[in-house]
């Protein structure tokens, strides 16, 4: 599981004050450094979304595929910039960024499709997160390429849809096509997800 930045920054609450602008001001502010600004006794919150990054592939992540040409990584999560719980004697709450944020998404994912006593398999179950995740756009950092796919080297099948997993009425297995294989195997069970690790099996060679 890869990084997926999110599309707002998180609003967080500390005991000193502080001033941010844009990125499109901090431009205009290296353009025209006599520009003076003044930060209001009482200013507003104010959400700023990341219309950079937000919801595209981090480019701190490492790109598959693995050493023997296999398929990675499967699927991406959020992972950057999140909002999420530290120790108290660390404030109690930070953000932070990484697969120590992204593996719980997965996890919770996980959780939450299983508790509805569906697939506990861990390959049907990572199969089944893949074929419903979403595909998301390349961005390099600065831009996005509209309608051009991040590679599947990076992003894998794509952003985990928690509600299209709970939703899938079809298991298609595998999940993807790896190389350095005699032959495929592919199953197809159509109906409720089965629980079962042999649906009918169909040899392509």
């Amino acid at each position: 599981m890869f990084l997926l930045v999110p599309k707002t920054q998180p609003v967080l609450t500390i005991g000193v004050s502080v001033g941010t602008i844009s990125l499109s001001d901090g431009l205009f502010l290296r353009a025209n450094p006599n520009t003076t600004v003044e930060f209001p006794d009482s200013p507003q919150l104010v959400v700023v979304p990341n219309r950079i990054t937000g919801g595209f592939m981090s480019t701190l992540d490492s790109w598959g595929p693995t050493n023997e040409l296999g398929f990675y990584p499967h699927i991406a999560a959020p992972g950057g910039d999140i909002f999420s719980t530290l120790p108290l004697a660390l404030g109690g709450f930070g953000v932070l960024s990484g697969t120590s944020m992204s593996a719980p998404y997965i996890s919770g994912v996980a959780a939450l499709y299983m508790s509805g006593g569906n697939v506990t398999d861990p390959l049907q179950l990572r199969g089944l997160l893949s074929s419903t995740a979403i595909p998301v756009d390349f961005n390099d950092g600065v831009k996005t390429f509209n309608n051009l796919q991040a590679p599947r080297i990076q992003q894998g099948a794509g952003l985990i849809q928690a509600d299209k997993a709970l939703q899938a009425t079809t298991l298609v297995s595998p999940s993807f096509l790896t190389l350095n294989v005699k032959y495929l195997i592919f199953n197809l069970t159509a109906g409720h997800c089965p629980s079962s690790r042999e649906p009918d099996n169909y040899h392509y060679k």
